[in-house]
């Protein structure tokens, strides 16, 4: 492996290993607000008469409001169990949502960047191949020529002496011959050079579009594991929205904006969490969903299981995230 090769891999590693922690801090949020709700139904159940009393009256008051609204907006198509847990988590699943389809739309604009970048790399590499072969042959009948010129200068000047040949008979074509020898080097050399500078120009090119390719294929990686994290979120956080819910989610937005668009709903909804603070609970704001489970004990006892439920599932999840950690450090 080389060592740009090595660099990515340690920077992959790097993403997978914050990937995994924002799994785990996502968990732990949703383990906390959970155990805040099963905190709050355990203070339920040590609350004094007057204290009972007054948050199952504002529960009450604030369910018959949400209900003449809900069921007039609604119009049977959806009932409040299944628009409920929509109600929720309406702003962050919409943002979830837009969030996977931006990244998705991202994700196929650099899958074809990186295409065309391969497709370069590979063309640049087959040119920097072809001309790095012509500067190798071009250099070699260069040094060939030279050694040959060299040489036959070499014997012409040995002959000159040996033979004891007159200067004048031997001097022009000897000139002639060193002149031709010159002009022939000029050329091999020149083109020598012109092969060395554009095999140099295309190693220039190739490392500009590696860098590139690797800038790029870190921005995918990055845009994988965002997707990565939605999908997940979606799988798991949001697991108990069944498939129909989801087809409902449009229209269940519509609604959930009358709701929060009503005066007579918003007030009852602070005078309820007023009177849930005031008795100590920790998620005053998660109630205003589930306001049935204040003062419907069967309901109660079913909220309570399905918080466990959903514990169980965030718990192990995190504990997958948690040991794929510790692996990355061990690794």
């Amino acid at each position: 492996m080389s060592t740009e090769e090595r660099l990515s891999e340690i920077e992959y590693q790097k993403k997978r290993m914050e990937l995994n922690r924002r799994f785990v801090e996502m968990y732990e949020d949703e383990v906390s607000y959970i155990l805040e709700q099963k905190e709050d139904i355990e203070i339920m159940e040590k609350l004094s008469g007057e204290e009972a009393k007054l948050i199952s009256e504002e529960a009450r008051k604030y369910n018959r409001i949400f209900a003449r609204i809900f069921y007039d907006s609604a119009g049977g198509r959806v009932s409040d169990e299944e628009f409920l847990p929509l109600w929720e988590r309406e702003e962050e699943i919409r943002q979830g949502l837009s969030r996977i389809q931006s990244l998705e739309g991202e994700k196929k604009q650099i899958e074809k960047e990186i295409s065309v970048q391969e497709d370069e790399e590979r063309d640049l590499k087959r040119k920097e191949r072809e001309f790095h072969g012509k500067f190798i042959n071009r250099r070699a009948y260069f040094l060939s020529s030279l050694i040959m010129a060299l040489t036959a200068a070499g014997l012409g000047a040995a002959a000159v002496f040996y033979f004891e040949l007159r200067l004048s008979v031997s001097l022009w074509p000897a000139a002639a011959a060193v002149f031709g020898a010159a002009v022939i080097l000029l050329i091999l050399r020149t083109r020598k050079k012109k092969a060395a500078e554009k095999k140099k120009m295309y190693h220039m090119v190739r490392n500009h579009k590696e860098t590139s390719g690797r800038r790029l294929q870190s921005e995918y990686d990055t845009i994988v594991n965002d997707l990565e994290f939605c999908r997940e979120k979606y799988q798991v956080l949001f697991g108990y929205i069944s498939e129909e819910q989801w087809k409902l989610f449009e229209f269940c937005a519509k609604v959930a904006a009358e709701l929060n668009c009503s005066e007579e709903l918003s007030a009852q909804r602070k005078t309820f969490v007023s009177a849930m603070e005031q008795c100590g609970m920790h998620a005053p704001q998660a109630w205003c969903y589930y306001p049935k489970a204040i003062y419907d004990i069967p309901k109660r006892i079913n909220r309570m299981e399905w918080l466990s439920g959903r514990q169980n599932i965030c718990e192990q999840a995190m504990v997958q995230h948690e040991r794929a950690i510790r692996n990355n450090l061990l690794e």
